[in-house]
């Protein structure tokens, strides 16, 4: 259970960071993190799904399953935003100059 909500947190941390390179109109950057980010999200899916059904399950550890699958489906929420996010970046054509004079696509409310 630890091993995938720690996966999942780090997979989450490079997508997000992703997002961030998208939005200051860094695309070319931004693959240095959205691949390994996607390859480790899909990866600890299918590991937690394995674990779900082959460890848990037939141990009877249903505490342990629902909460493996519950943290399985909230990080995919995540993850379903995000990819919907980044393809309103993508088609977005307008750039912004933030306060500190960098060209970004979508500017940040305080």
């Amino acid at each position: 259970m630890f091993g995938i909500s720690n996966q999942l947190l780090a997979a989450c941390g490079l997508i997000v960071c992703t997002t961030m390179l998208i939005r200051m109109n860094r695309k070319k950057y931004a693959l240095f993190t959205a691949i390994p980010g996607v390859f480790m999200a899909g990866i600890t899916f299918w590991a937690g799904y394995l674990q779900v059904v082959d460890i848990y399950l037939p141990k009877g550890q249903l505490l342990l399953a629902s909460l493996a699958i519950l943290a399985m489906l909230l990080m995919l929420l995540v993850f379903i935003g995000t990819f919907r996010k980044w393809y309103q970046l993508f088609i977005t054509q307008t750039i912004f100059i933030d306060q500190n004079g960098e060209s970004v696509k979508v500017l940040v409310d305080r």
